[in-house]
């Protein structure tokens, strides 16, 4: 069962975690009262991701799947999801939607699912970059 206990960064050893701990289950939010009562209260929004180990804020969790990518010398499969994620999913405007949604997919683990709808063509041109960079 998942932790829903905003956590942050800090509190766990990157070389500790798996990406399996860092699947993205869904996105949080959370108001946070900064100070005051009535009109003078302030807040402020959180966004975060809740995984099984606990609710990061956004940034905080791309860094570890980040860190977890580099440990496994993924970058280049990273970078591949990143494209396709601008080809596919042309509604993410921004580039940040982009590298989020990239690393969504990396953390799933989604080019080993057969059942990925992209499998095939994703797993054959990783091979073939693979093969060329020899």
């Amino acid at each position: 069962m998942s932790n829903h206990a905003m956590v942050t960064a800090s509190q766990f050893d990157p070389a500790q975690l798996t990406f399996r701990d860092l699947i993205c289950h869904y996105g949080t939010g959370r108001v946070i009262h900064i100070v005051g009562r009535g009109a003078s209260k302030q807040i402020q929004y959180r966004f975060g991701i809740q995984t099984e180990i606990g609710d990061f804020e956004v940034h905080e969790w791309m860094k570890l799947v980040r860190a977890l990518i580099e440990q496994a010398g993924e970058e280049p499969l990273q970078q591949r999801l990143v494209e396709l994620v601008e080809h596919e999913m042309p509604w993410l405007h921004r580039d940040f939607e982009r590298q989020l949604q990239a690393l969504e997919l990396h953390a799933r683990r989604i080019f080993e699912n057969p059942e990925w709808v992209s499998y095939e063509k994703f797993n054959k041109e990783v091979a073939h970059e693979c093969e060329s960079k020899q």
